[in-house]
């Protein structure tokens, strides 16, 4: 996180990515907690049924990695193990601030201890030690708990782009501050400007680019992967006719053999009416059509795609495939 805001950012797509991944599934957390890039679940069904929630969620968007860890009896989250004891979540230690985090008073004082005994073996004063352990445990956890308010500022930002030569502004500001004690002024300016400079462009900002720049061709294209058997199948077309219609559908994004989560579209070249047949899947278009061109090799004839292109005088080379809609 470089900047002030990444963390927001980083939120505002988490919870959006967590709103739609969420919508898909059949079997869901009991609870769904997350921090920044931590989630903290509790899962009620079976191990297999989390492996697979977990695997769905990996492969629902393409640069996100989870990793878990999970546990029947115990978890550790945000340097916190939570277990539960006799029907209630426990927490039982932290490296800081025992006291305010600590719900078990026993697992408090143990803790403690510890921390008393690391304190120690550093080198430091045991009197002082136990000094501060007492002065700790003597405030109720209650209070600790309570949110504090910040004292708001209302002091007006003067931002410029520093430069060595201006290191002398702020003592400028200090001196012509008796100036803004004038009344009028002071109705204006009841606290003293905040000087505050903002960071000059650098060596870095001018050779390097944060954006990434985004393909604007609408439709699919081929990933251009060469083991990849989705490629020489891919319709690279923006807009498809609507069967007995005069309109058309226009696809709005950009797409290839990776993209997941779409609703796509399979034709047949040879049909007149282009064999339409359109479905979705969470997975990627290429995990999707190698399990439609198994159904055609291996002539699955129960299904619809498997019977069309094993039909007479069509094969599986006359199968094409894109995506109509994306990004849910």
């Amino acid at each position: 996180m470089g900047t002030h805001f990444e963390p927001q950012y980083s939120n505002l797509f988490m919870a959006k990515l967590e709103e739609d991944f969420l919508s898909t599934c059949n079997t869901k957390p009991l609870t769904y907690l997350r921090y920044i890039d931590d989630i903290f679940i509790f899962w009620t069904d079976t191990e297999q049924e989390l492996t697979q929630f977990h695997k769905q969620f990996q492969d629902f968007h393409p640069t996100i990695n989870l990793k878990m860890s999970y546990s029947p009896t115990h978890i550790h989250f945000l340097d916190t193990n939570i277990h539960i004891r006799e029907n209630t979540i426990q927490l039982p230690y932290i490296a800081l601030q025992y006291n305010r985090i600590c719900s078990d008073t026993t697992e408090r004082y143990h803790h403690l201890k510890t921390l008393k005994a690391d304190f120690i073996n550093r080198g430091y004063n045991p009197m002082i030690v136990d000094q501060y352990v007492h002065a700790a445990t003597r405030i109720p956890r209650t209070h600790l708990l309570q949110y504090k308010q910040k004292p708001e500022i209302n002091r007006v930002p003067q931002v410029v782009t520093y430069n060595p030569h201006l290191r002398t502004l702020r003592k400028i500001a200090r001196d012509l501050q008796d100036k803004l004690q004038d009344e009028r002024l002071k109705s204006i300016f009841p606290d003293p400007p905040l000087l505050a400079f903002r960071q000059p462009p650098n060596l870095k900002s001018l050779i390097t680019r944060s954006a990434l720049l985004q393909p604007t061709n609408n439709g699919t294209y081929p990933c251009g992967k060469k083991q990849c058997k989705t490629c020489p199948h891919i319709q690279t077309s923006d807009k498809i006719p609507i069967p007995d219609t005069l309109e058309e559908y226009s696809i709005h994004g950009h797409y290839n053999c990776s993209s997941s989560n779409v609703v796509y579209l399979i034709q047949c070249i040879k049909c007149i009416t282009g064999g339409l047949y359109i479905g979705e899947t969470w997975q990627s278009l290429r995990k999707r059509n190698k399990h439609d061109q198994f159904t055609i090799t291996n002539k699955k004839l129960d299904t619809s795609i498997g019977n069309h292109f094993n039909g007479p005088h069509h094969s599986i080379k006359d199968l094409r495939i894109l995506v109509l809609k994306g990004n849910f």
